[in-house]
């Protein structure tokens, strides 16, 4: 049996879903031992120094996370909205949202059903959300590539928020 940790913050619906594909992959297939912190909704850490697993499943979009995890030396799955702290010259397999496929998603349900006129409302930059900027860029193409007219609002917020 695998002794696997998860490392995620319940607060968001990204990570939710990455963890709901976990455990749907662990009902179907593997018989594993599975670490959540207790307090998920309030913080992420890493289980407590006497857990001997066989890896992790960690949301990278932290920088104390990510730099925990990788202290442990353990095998790991990074995710995250790719614009985390994750280093690709690590050599972690890492699981991003494509967001490009999401914002032309979004345009063609939108201009299927005869819309013209359209906004996209984003976030103001972060570290951690360049995935809203990707998604306004994509949005903003298709729709004016079919000679519609696109309005683009950010947030002023300057919370750091997930995809």
């Amino acid at each position: 049996m695998r002794h696997v940790a998860l490392i995620y913050d319940a607060k968001l619906p990204y990570d939710l879903k990455v963890i709901s594909g976990v455990a749907a992959y662990l009902r179907e297939h593997a018989p594993w031992n599975v670490y959540i912190e207790e307090s998920a909704l309030h913080d992420q850490r890493l289980p407590p120094g006497r857990w001997h697993g066989d890896g992790i499943i960690a949301d990278f979009d932290d920088p104390h996370i990510a730099r925990a995890v990788l202290r442990t030396h353990l095998p790991v799955v990074a995710f995250g909205g790719g614009y985390g702290w994750y280093d690709p010259r690590s050599g972690i397999p890492y699981c991003y949202t494509d967001n490009q496929a999401v914002a032309r998603l979004a345009a063609g349900h939108l201009l299927d059903r005869g819309f013209r006129h359209f906004a996209f409302c984003g976030y103001r930059r972060t570290p951690i959300n360049g995935w809203s900027e990707e998604r306004e860029r994509e949005f903003v193409d298709c729709v004016e590539r079919t000679g519609a007219d696109c309005a683009v609002y950010r947030g002023r917020s300057p919370r750091q928020c997930a995809p």
